[in-house]
């Protein structure tokens, strides 16, 4: 049920860009993270989608090495709008972000 959602929610993003404007720009990444409430560290993967010189999208995914029995992944999805930009260094911007956590344990029963 949850990886359908996520492969759900990943064919959504990938639509959006395939009929986006073509001056539009995708990168993509992969790094490390840690958990600071489960105290884990994980890898992220990243995608910056730069529709405009003022509008950005970003989706991340997280997903943390826990112990045999559990595992713990985050999704989230940004949106940047840039008020101000000064030598590209120095940026003043609003953003919204949603996020979806997913967390499950298997107790070995039945």
């Amino acid at each position: 049920m949850y990886l359908r959602s996520l492969w759900v929610t990943a064919s959504l993003f990938f639509c959006f860009l395939a009929a986006s404007p073509g001056q539009a720009q995708l990168n993509l990444g992969i790094g490390l993270c840690y958990g600071s409430d489960i105290e884990k560290p994980g890898v992220d993967l990243r995608g910056y989608y730069l529709t405009s010189p003022t509008l950005r999208f970003v989706t991340n995914f997280h997903y943390f090495f826990t112990k045999s029995g559990h595992t713990f992944w985050t999704l989230d999805g940004n949106a940047h709008y840039i008020f101000y930009e000064h030598r590209r260094q120095q940026r003043l911007y609003g953003i919204f972000g949603l996020q979806y956590a997913h967390e499950s344990v298997d107790i070995g029963i039945g």
